[in-house]
């Protein structure tokens, strides 16, 4: 899998994707980091990467951009252990959906809603 791991992601759960062996573009540390949602919307889908981020305006660009794949991680906590055990077992229970053309996951502390 691929991921572009927004702006506002934590360094030390970008080194948990470094450690999994995902291939991930890091918006932060690149020439993309002055890029805005939507762009970052139009390089994801370009380039096949699954955005991560904690930013909800995705909600809103899925509705524009149809082939956007997403995760918005809408938990009360940046906790980085808790935020590696959620995504690996998001990744294990959903690859079906991971595996889609298309998706939002929005996630939530108890509940994971897809769109």
């Amino acid at each position: 899998m691929k991921f572009l791991v927004d702006e506002n992601i934590p360094h030390s759960l970008i080194a948990f994707f470094i450690e999994k062996n995902y291939e991930i573009l890091d918006v932060k540390n690149s020439k993309y980091h002055q890029a805005n949602d939507e762009e970052l919307s139009d390089l994801s889908v370009k380039e096949n990467y699954i955005i991560i981020t904690f930013d909800k305006d995705f909600l809103g660009i899925k509705k524009k951009q149809k082939q956007l794949r997403c995760i918005i991680l809408n938990l009360s906590t940046l906790d980085v252990d808790y935020l590696k055990s959620y995504l690996e077992i998001l990744f294990k229970k959903h690859k079906n959906i991971l595996e889609k053309n298309n998706f939002l996951i929005f996630c939530k502390r108890d509940e994971l809603v897809v769109f």
